[in-house]
């Protein structure tokens, strides 16, 4: 009996961690259940008082308003703006991450600075969401700081994050330094070097780098088939709990143009992942 009791109290457990797991959507799988957990204490905070932590003395608390905040519809406001902007150089790693997101879902042009200055940061995750921030934002003076991101950097996700953003940029460096993506010893960061490859120059060669080193010094026009690239998003299939409630529902991000993309309207888009 207390052996059948203890297999219901796992499964109930179970049941209950896949539930907070669910409503946590596009703010970030680590820190999801931790933030909605407020959720299922029916003590969720009110804008105000997610405000106020963005402020607050303790690291976590300013990190949990920043994501709250970031995540809310008014998100993108100045004032807002103000804050992640400042606080991209907080002294707690998980705050400067919380801010280069927050950076990369309502930055402009003239934020991808302090992203591209960010992806020098100590902390992995620092890094990793501000080169994700980058593919969101266009502004190609961050160009020589995402091909040492893809290059160099120590994390395989930053590296793969770094050579998605540089599908934006059609210069012949870029083109060069995606070739040396395709001899990373990640396959994931070959993929992405590979599908940004794809989407600047309209051809395809695999991922054999003599072959598309053959073809970049003999075309006069590299750039002439490109096509516009779109930011990735965080998709998912609906779980059952999802589905069966009327709250905690998903609303899943469409791909977009990165604002400030300069040719958006004169390029054929590109509408698969391979190109």
């Amino acid at each position: 009996m207390k052996k059948a009791r203890k297999s219901r109290g796992v499964a109930l457990g179970a049941i209950g961690l896949l539930a907070l797991a669910s409503m946590g959507t596009l703010v970030g799988c680590e820190t999801a259940a931790q933030d909605f957990g407020e959720v299922f204490k029916f003590n969720t905070p009110s804008p105000s008082q997610a405000s106020a932590w963005m402020f607050h003395r303790d690291a976590e608390k300013r990190r949990l308003g920043i994501t709250l905040i970031s995540n809310a519809p008014f998100g993108g406001e100045e004032p807002y703006m103000k804050v992640y902007r400042e606080a991209i150089a907080d002294v707690d790693p998980m705050v400067r991450a919380a801010s280069a997101h927050a950076l990369g879902l309502h930055g402009q042009p003239e934020d991808a600075p302090l992203l591209a200055k960010a992806l020098a940061d100590s902390s992995q995750l620092v890094r990793w969401e501000s080169a994700k921030g980058l593919q969101r934002i266009y502004n190609d003076t961050v160009i020589a700081q995402l091909i040492e991101a893809m290059v160099n950097d120590a994390d395989v996700d930053v590296r793969m994050a770094a050579a998605t953003a540089l599908g934006q940029y059609k210069e012949r460096r870029v083109i060069e330094a995606l070739i040396r993506g395709l001899d990373d010893r990640s396959l994931g960061v070959a993929f992405h070097a590979h599908r940004s490859l794809r989407i600047l120059t309209g051809e395809n060669f695999g991922t054999d780098p003599v072959a598309w080193l053959d073809w970049s010094r003999n075309v006069a026009e590299p750039f002439a088939k490109g096509r516009v690239y779109t930011y990735p998003v965080y998709n998912r299939d609906k779980t059952l709990l999802e589905t069966i409630t009327p709250f905690g529902r998903p609303v899943f991000e469409e791909p977009g143009v990165p604002v400030g993309y300069p040719d958006a309207a004169s390029a054929t888009p590109s509408t698969s992942p391979g190109g």
